[in-house]
């Protein structure tokens, strides 16, 4: 429900020509898609929160918008699983705050291997 409020939102304001968010767009109608892989459906909605509370740096932006723009599926799902298995050792809330330091997808898989090789110590860590 709130990938499709999201969308409607973006086109009022595209059709009223004001500013649109691409990675939002992006985000939301992989949330739609993904509403068939609960495992992992709920990821663009905590990516649009953390676009939205600062939490993600410019550079990873920039590298999901690109994944966006080409329908990389496969760089999406290994971003979207990478953060799946970040939550698990750190939460879903403190994946926004680990996203802070997060570039790129590589850093992400990294620090996701991290927690996973060493559980929620590795969360803390």
């Amino acid at each position: 429900v709130g990938d499709v409020r999201d969308l409607a939102i973006q086109s009022a304001r595209y059709l009223r020509g004001d500013e649109t968010d691409p990675l939002s767009i992006g985000l939301s109608t992989a949330g739609v898609v993904l509403t068939v892989a609960p495992e992992i459906d709920w990821v663009p909605s905590l990516l649009k929160a953390a676009r939205k509370s600062g939490a993600l740096t410019d550079r990873f932006a920039q590298a999901l918008g690109a994944s966006i723009r080409t329908r990389s599926t496969a760089a999406l799902s290994a971003t979207f699983t990478d953060i799946a298995r970040l939550s698990r050792g750190v939460s879903p809330a403190g994946v926004s705050r680990v996203l802070r330091h997060v570039d790129d997808p590589a850093e992400l898989a990294k620090l996701a291997t991290f927690v996973d090789q060493r559980g929620v110590r590795g969360g803390y860590a």
